[in-house]
Order: C-alpha cells, then sequence, then structure tokens
C-alpha cells in the first residue's frame, strides 16, 4: 500500500463581471503551464503543481523543490465543493484555537473535526485513499 497527500494548488478565479475576460484567461493560462511554474519556483520557491514542472532546467538542482515531485505524483487531489471554503475551514479554526488553548488532546480535537466533517459531507468517506 503506497501513502496518499491530499492536494491543492491551483484555484484560479476570474471575476465575471471582468471587462477583459479573454485577458483574465490568457493570464490563468499563462500561470498555469508548466514552464510558468518553473520560472516562479525558481525566482520565489513556490511549488510547481504541474508534474513537468519539475522537469524543467531551472528547477532541476534545486533539493527541496524536488523533494515535492513524488508528492505531486502519488497525491490526491482534494474533492471540488462549492463553498468548501466556509464549510471546510471553521471546524479547522475551531480545532486550532481548542489546540492552542489546550482544551482537549489532539486526537479528541481533531476527531471534533471528523465528525462535523462526516456530518457535513455526507457523500464522501473519512479514510485511507483508494488503490
Amino acid at each position: 500500500m503506497t501513502s496518499s497527500s491530499p492536494l491543492t494548488g491551483t484555484a484560479y478565479a476570474v471575476y465575471e463581471g471582468s471587462h477583459n475576460l479573454q485577458v483574465d484567461f490568457q493570464l490563468v493560462h499563462y500561470l498555469d503551464s508548466a514552464s510558468s511554474q518553473a520560472a516562479l519556483a525558481a525566482r520565489l520557491g513556490l511549488l510547481p503543481t504541474r508534474a513537468a514542472a519539475y522537469t524543467d532546467p531551472q528547477v532541476m538542482d534545486d533539493s527541496v523543490i524536488q523533494a515535492f515531485q513524488v508528492v505531486v505524483r502519488t497525491g490526491t487531489p482534494l474533492p471540488q465543493l462549492p463553498g468548501a471554503d466556509t464549510l471546510l475551514l471553521p471546524p479547522l479554526d475551531d480545532a486550532l484555537h481548542q489546540a492552542l488553548t489546550g482544551n482537549g488532546s489532539p486526537q479528541k480535537i481533531l476527531d471534533g473535526v471528523a465528525a462535523t466533517y462526516q456530518k457535513a459531507l455526507t457523500d464522501f468517506t473519512i479514510g485511507p485513499a483508494p488503490g
């Protein structure tokens, strides 16, 4: 069995009311390309989300960036949920506050997050990734 990490990385949004939608879409396409991600990784240390960016000469010699290549190759994409920020983040915020104030063991706090998610995400299961 192999382990898997949850992944997220490139979530672009273009304002529907933009007066320059074509230019906006071109910018997203540019930022999402492997060559642009490699350039941003080389200059800013951002981790690429495109596997092809890891083979770019600009990042081939960066051992820190290369160490994350296996995560991109074996990770599990996070589900795309409408309103995920209002559904998934508040329980984590509460958990962080509980942990910082010593209000429960880490296991108890994370079990509470899992229980909240199980109630809210009825179409999903919590457990190891398939495969």
